[in-house]
């Protein structure tokens, strides 16, 4: 009997809570039409705005362990002064702090400094906080949600592990300053050559301009992602093996970074190995990427040694060396003789013309084609139809 009515007290309490989360909740997203409305659903769980002034803070903690701490705490704060509400956030990993206050002759920002550091002294851990502005009026509370959602946004920015008011956040940038342009160019070239001095300066440099800048942690992710999909791109052309892998831990890096600090030292990391892998690729693999493209872009009129330098971002002294030194044939050489034997195919299995066949082989100038096959060959492209008919003939 006892167990019985133990199990239905535990129900009880869930309902009560559940009705007390659904009603904050509506007071949050202004779902009520008046103050009368909230106060009758509020008496029927005991919950009491008592005094004027309110104020609303957001905790972001690492676990949703430390909630269950959090609710402790609060409730033995209520005071003759003031009254806390609490409640978790449809966000994970966070609280929603209601503070009704008897008057706000303490600034209330002292008083929120001082709860910080009580706070990360009774979880033993830092914590982040976002403080909204005190406002002596019921209605306003949907207001301060946003202000300390916009302040939690800010901090995310500025560094985790602050507290940061809502004035802060709008008093340093009125207006955010313009996000800095993202050398992608310079950003491959540090990858693939694997500079680590040239990668962190540039990382170094961007970091400090944006950390600065004012704007909220998914505006930056939104302008980091021009990098993030130059990456993407430059990773799937060099066919690297662990392309997919690398993909997805770049986009979980976007999706789960929870400061802008935290966001470019992840990124940084995984630039570095990616750079680092690609040390790992043999020479012999890379010629071979590299004569891959090669065929199957030898036919196109803007192909050239320069976009094959453009395509595998490294200049092109690099790529005319290294080919040079593992195939003992300059590139320009390989690519003519292949343009040359092509050309013989199409003069042999089919009946265009010269002019069509030059067109098709990227060339413009038919005339300063036909003197690089007689150079080569010995003959003009005319004359080798003629002796392969004749020869079929016979």
């Amino acid at each position: 009997m006892n167990e019985k009515i133990g199990d239905l007290n535990t129900k009880l309490n869930m309902h009560r809570e559940n009705i007390r989360r659904s009603i904050l909740v509506k007071l949050l997203y202004q779902q009520y039409s008046s103050e009368q409305e909230f106060l009758e659903d509020a008496r029927v769980i005991n919950i009491q705005y008592l005094y004027p002034f309110f104020t609303i803070c957001i905790i972001k903690n690492e676990s949703r362990q430390n909630i269950p701490i959090l609710y402790e705490y609060f409730s033995k704060k209520n005071s003759a002064n003031c009254r806390y509400f609490s409640l978790d956030s449809l966000e994970t990993k966070q609280m929603i702090l209601i503070f009704n206050s008897k008057d706000n002759t303490a600034p209330f920002r002292i008083t929120a400094e001082n709860l910080y550091q009580d706070i990360c002294h009774t979880l033993g851990k830092h914590i982040t906080l976002g403080v909204s502005e005190e406002y002596q009026s019921f209605s306003r509370i949907p207001v301060l949600y946003e202000q300390a959602v916009q302040a939690l946004n800010y901090s995310f920015v500025t560094g985790k592990d602050t507290i940061t008011f809502y004035s802060d956040s709008t008093s340093s940038n009125t207006v955010p300053a313009p996000l800095p342009e993202i050398d992608c160019i310079r950003l491959e070239k540090s990858i693939l050559d694997c500079d680590d001095t040239l990668l962190l300066q540039l990382f170094y440099d961007l970091f400090e301009k944006i950390q600065t800048s004012g704007h909220t942690l998914n505006s930056i992710k939104i302008h980091l992602f021009s990098m993030f999909s130059h990456i993407r791109r430059m990773l799937f052309q060099l066919n690297i093996s662990d392309y997919q892998i690398i993909d997805n831990e770049l986009t979980a890096i976007f999706m789960n970074s929870e400061t802008i600090e935290e966001l470019f030292n992840l990124l940084y990391a995984i630039m570095l190995e990616i750079g680092r892998n690609l040390y790992t690729v043999s020479d012999k693999d890379k010629i071979e990427l590299i004569q891959q493209y090669i065929y199957e872009h030898l036919c196109n009129s803007d192909f050239s040694v320069n976009s094959i330098s453009a395509y595998f971002h490294i200049s092109l002294t690099t790529l005319s060396r290294f080919y040079k030194q593992k195939t003992g044939q300059n590139i320009s050489t390989f690519i003519n003789d292949l343009k040359i034997e092509r050309t013989k195919e199409l003069l042999v299995r089919s009946n265009h013309s010269i002019e069509y066949i030059v067109e098709e082989m990227g060339y413009s100038n038919t005339s300063s084609f036909i003197r690089k096959f007689k150079s080569i060959v010995g003959m003009t492209p005319g004359q080798y139809r003629q002796i392969y008919k004749d020869q079929q003939e016979m």
